[in-house]
């Protein structure tokens, strides 16, 4: 079957290097690299000085302060990203065009052939390795296994470091055990399928209004910053977006206004990734708004045909497996960690991110294939 947007698979690769900025500049602990004092950029600054006049002491001040600011933040940029694209895809699979009824069983089945396999996988490797490295994170076991079986990781609290990103896979399962249910209930109640897209339209919009409210009067206290809650609205905007397809065809002649949100969303995320201090903004509830309206917004740039960097073919390959490349980064991330006093940063980044996109690929290519063939067979 062909691909009827190809685009995203190109977004979900720029969502991925969104969430290894921050992993590896988190844990790689770039403290290690100071550009003020390395050799080759002294003789780069004098090179320029003495040839062409340019004083560009300004520059490296600001590229080492950038090295080492804090970066506690912008890997929710592109998991915001991953919510908007799969709630749409998902609202497209699970309500079509809000004709006929709702299949949810086969949805729910669906859904669990396609994540929790992989995700078993994860929580089996992890333990595995921790087992044979002798971490004594090895001794949560019993305690926290119960609750990434069942998705609840973010609700007690993560302590096993390699399956911390697995708070936003149980932000999209809980969402999605209850949005067919909402769903349900709407189609139940509407006869006509332009009732039924109100009324679904009229519930993502709420949600889309409540969670910053949430976020503001409920800021990162008691570990909120996982919680489903907090990122629900990122989910609604890719579910609205579903429900006004037949408005985005409309306009997709339209490419100067694909320029104009491609322009916005890139803005965005520069001032978010480079510029906003994710440090004190901890408390600044609006930064998962303006991180929602950049997904938005170069969101439907790829749909109205101005997506750039994300049309690359080689870029759209990574994305169609971007799914096992997300699980097993961070994992991969922690095998490296051990050697970063041994091996420059750089070195260390340009060993760990090879690693773990192969990774993804060989889970992609066979516990995902297998489970996602069974699927087919099963219940096509």
């Amino acid at each position: 079957m062909k691909n009827k947007y190809p685009f995203l698979d190109g977004l979900r690769t720029i969502a991925i290097l969104m969430v290894f900025y921050e992993h590896i500049h988190y844990f790689v602990l770039l403290d290690h690299f100071k550009p003020l004092e390395e050799k080759w950029t002294s003789d780069l600054y004098f090179y320029f000085f003495n040839t062409w006049h340019w004083d560009l002491s300004g520059q490296l001040i600001w590229f080492d302060e950038l090295i080492h600011r804090p970066s506690t933040g912008q890997g929710t940029l592109g998991v915001d990203l991953f919510f908007v694209i799969s709630g749409f895809l998902i609202t497209r699979i699970l309500a079509g065009n809000c004709e006929g009824g709702l299949q949810i069983g086969r949805f729910y089945v669906h859904r669990f052939l396609k994540i929790y396999p992989s995700y078993f996988a994860l929580i089996i490797g992890t333990f595995l390795y921790l087992f044979l490295i002798g971490h004594s994170q090895i001794n949560y076991l019993g305690k926290e296994l119960p609750w990434y079986l069942l998705f609840f990781q973010n609700v007690q609290g993560q302590i096993i470091q390699s399956l911390g990103h697995t708070w936003s896979l149980v932000v999209e399962e809980q969402f999605y055990f209850f949005y067919p249910l909402i769903a349900f209930i709407v189609f139940k109640s509407c006869s006509s399928a332009s009732l039924r897209r109100n009324a679904l339209m009229l519930v993502a919009i709420l949600v889309i209004m409540i969670a910053p409210f949430l976020r503001y009067y409920y800021h990162f206290e008691n570990n909120t910053a996982m919680a489903t809650l907090y990122h629900f609205d990122a989910l609604a905007l890719g579910c609205l977006l579903a429900l006004n397809e037949g408005l985005l065809i409309s306009i997709r002649h339209l490419k100067f206004l694909g320029l104009a949100f491609w322009l916005i969303g890139a803005s965005l995320y520069v001032y978010l990734m480079f510029i906003f201090k994710w440090a004190d903004g901890w408390r600044a509830w609006y930064a998962y708004d303006l991180s929602g309206l950049a997904a938005l917004s170069i969101f439907l740039a790829g749909y109205l045909g101005v997506s750039t960097f994300s049309s690359l073919g080689v870029i759209q390959w990574i994305g169609r497996r971007s799914y096992g490349i997300y699980l097993w980064h961070l994992l991969i991330l922690t095998v490296f960690l051990p050697f970063r006093d041994r091996m420059s940063p750089g070195l260390l980044i340009v060993l760990f991110i090879p690693a773990a996109i192969l990774m993804g690929i060989v889970s992609s290519f066979t516990v995902e294939k297998y489970f996602l063939n069974l699927r087919q067979k099963l219940i096509p």
